[in-house]
């Protein structure tokens, strides 16, 4: 009797259990539907959303000089952005001045206050691209384009930004007006918590854009320009009253004084070339930097740099092989030995402030000034070989 109840019992444990599986595989099914009709539905498509990008300024590296009279302007700009009336400050000032450093130091300092959500920055440059405009935005906010048309990818662009409610745009080394709904950029006045803020060679492209304010960036006074030079020659800059730039304290580093006072008197003679917005001293020193260059391997490397496009990542690889296919380096058989010669040369370009670090990995960029100068040079250059041409002829 006893195993009867029991074997009873098991049957019945079995049966429930098949109706308890049965149970739970019928509600996986019915979840199972509603997921896919979700989807099919367009209710959502992630499953899980990616990183948001990285704030711009932690991208920045160190290198602001907190001298008083950029201190002064770096505070008149951050005021200006507090005021409510104010939608756009233009930043001003000869090339090589600094403008991009102080703009990047602001965005810096602008994250410790807390007036915007958001700050986006994009170089506009002497010939602006639209799409690549539109790419470093929308990297900053973490957009992707799902469509090629450049008024579709405005579009897509312009929406994005007008859903966020306090936001800065820094456009960097504007040359001429910019055509803001081509890009997809919103106008300060249609959109209440948008800020602009521009850097310009020419106080009059930033009075055409619209700009509020105009803020200039003057060259450094006596005083600064000598705590800088100080601080790059060193203890031998007390022995003798030279002034000159930071291109030309790294050639001259722990040079005697004969060499100084040679220096001087060529950066004196040095004439600059017709480049809009560059003093003349820039020029001089940055071409007198040029002459003293080692060698002309490092020369023809930097002149090579010059070929490409404003604010541009220069591929290092890209140098290995047009100087080694245009033999322009000396005792070189393979291209190994042409690489490790052009990653040396441009160590050197780099100490020299010629070249500059890119965020690009085996990459390097060169500064809008100095490759404006480099252009000239090497103007200057096919000028002259033309000329001994037509006189063999």
């Amino acid at each position: 009797m006893i195993q009867t109840v029991s074997h009873f019992e098991d049957e019945i444990n079995k049966k429930w259990r098949c109706m308890y599986r049965w149970s739970l595989s019928r509600k996986a099914y019915k979840i199972t539907k509603h997921v896919l009709q979700l989807q099919n539905e367009g209710t959502f498509n992630d499953v899980a959303h990616p990183a948001p990008p990285r704030e711009i300024w932690s991208t920045f590296k160190e290198g602001f000089k907190d001298f008083k009279s950029r201190m002064a302007i770096m505070n008149e700009v951050i005021e200006g952005l507090k005021k409510e009336e104010v939608r756009m400050i233009g930043i001003c000032g000869m090339g090589g001045v600094g403008k991009t450093t102080m703009a990047k130091e602001i965005i810096k300092r602008l994250a410790e206050l807390n007036l915007f959500d958001k700050v986006v920055m994009a170089t506009v440059s002497q010939s602006p691209s639209t799409r690549m405009i539109q790419a470093e935005i929308a990297d900053e906010i973490g957009l992707k384009f799902d469509v090629e048309s450049d008024s579709g990818r405005a579009q897509k662009l312009h929406g994005r930004l007008m859903e966020i409610k306090r936001i800065l745009i820094v456009l960097d080394d504007l040359w001429t007006e910019l055509d803001f709904e081509a890009i997809g950029l919103p106008y300060a006045h249609a959109h209440q918590g948008c800020k602009i803020l521009l850097t310009s060679r020419d106080s009059e492209v930033c009075n055409r854009m619209g700009s509020q304010q105009i803020i200039a960036v003057p060259i450094l006074t006596t005083e600064e320009s000598c705590e800088l030079f100080r601080e790059i020659v060193g203890e031998s800059f007390d022995d003798f009253g030279l002034r000159s730039i930071v291109t030309v304290g790294k050639a001259l580093e722990k040079k005697r004084k004969h060499e100084w006072v040679d220096a001087l008197k060529q950066l004196r003679s040095s004439l600059p070339e017709n480049i809009p917005g560059l003093d003349h001293k820039v020029y001089s020193s940055i071409k007198w930097s040029y002459d003293k260059l080692e060698s002309d391997e490092a020369r023809s490397c930097l002149l090579l740099c010059c070929l490409f496009p404003e604010d541009y990542d220069i591929p290092i690889e890209y140098l290995v092989r047009y100087g080694w296919g245009r033999g322009y380096f000396s005792n070189i058989v393979t291209l190994e030995e042409s690489r490790n010669r052009v990653h040396s040369l441009v160590d050197k370009l780099q100490r020299r402030f010629l070249l500059l670090d890119s965020k690009v990995k085996e990459a390097t960029k060169m500064h809008d000034i100095v490759r404006d100068v480099a252009i000239s040079i090497a103007s200057m250059l096919l000028y002259r070989l033309l000329q001994e041409i037509h006189m063999d002829l």
